[in-house]
């Protein structure tokens, strides 16, 4: 898939090619998502060894440090997966190193889009459900244009919501069939994890099966939401002939 064969696209076909960039660089995306989870597997291991039957407060302190620990990969493999897809989508390279290494450069930015998301869908929520419902669509794409065109955390979701709004019944439609495609498959590990009423091999199986399941279906969400920034940056910026032209200019 590239740009220059880009033209604007319906919700089937967008859903459609994610599902080809998910194909196409699987190994790719699925490693680039697990490696950074590999210490939550890690840790759930040694807690079901060190921990069985401790206090409650010794879980909940695991517990806590588990997700904050999740909160902040799960940051730096989507900035790693959003470069590597786009660059599926222009034509570039998709490899881990390229994708750790954007990363990298714009983790604090990505945190600090990620606080000013969560506090505007929070705010929004807590005053009227309605304003939270709205803002978590419209500011959805921020990430992507902090690590493909290097936004700062503001403009970030500035510029997710001029994209949107210019479309947002689609994008509305698109994401929550994405969100249903991530969600679904958590139903078995979650349940299990429901069940587990202290540190021990169940409480290490379903974290673990969590964080594989993450890890094979996040970069599925990502693909969709990539490339529906990437159709929304065509339809309202002839992002595609912007490309075009200055590829020609680099041949000539």
């Amino acid at each position: 898939m590239s740009l220059s064969h880009l033209r604007p696209l319906t919700a089937g076909e967008i859903l459609d090619g994610a599902f080809t960039l998910y194909r196409r660089h699987f190994s790719t995306l699925f490693a680039t998502a697990l490696l950074p989870l590999l210490p939550v597997i890690l840790g759930w291991a040694a807690a079901a060894v060190l921990l069985r039957g401790a206090s409650p407060d010794a879980v909940t302190g695991l517990v806590l440090l588990g997700t904050l620990y999740t909160g902040i990969a799960t940051l730096f493999l989507r900035g790693a997966l959003i470069y590597q897809l786009w660059q599926g989508i222009t034509g570039g390279e998709v490899s881990r190193a390229t994708g750790f290494a954007r990363a990298r450069v714009c983790f604090w930015s990505l945190v600090g889009a990620a606080f000013l998301y969560n506090f505007a869908t929070g705010v929004g929520t807590l005053l009227c459900l309605v304003p939270g419902i709205v803002f978590y669509f419209l500011l959805f794409l921020s990430p992507q244009a902090v690590v493909v065109e290097g936004a700062t955390p503001g403009v970030a979701l500035e510029r997710s919501w001029k994209l949107v709004r210019s479309d947002w019944l689609r994008v509305v439609g698109v994401l929550l069939v994405a969100g249903i495609i991530y969600l679904v498959p958590f139903a078995v590990p979650v349940a299990a994890d429901a069940l587990s009423t202290e540190v021990g091999w169940l409480a290490f199986v379903s974290q673990s099966a969590q964080v594989l399941v993450t890890a094979l279906a996040y970069p599925l969400v990502v693909a969709v939401s990539t490339l529906l920034y990437a159709d929304l940056r065509v339809r309202t910026e002839a992002l595609d002939l912007e490309i075009a032209a200055h590829r020609l200019v680099a041949a000539g």
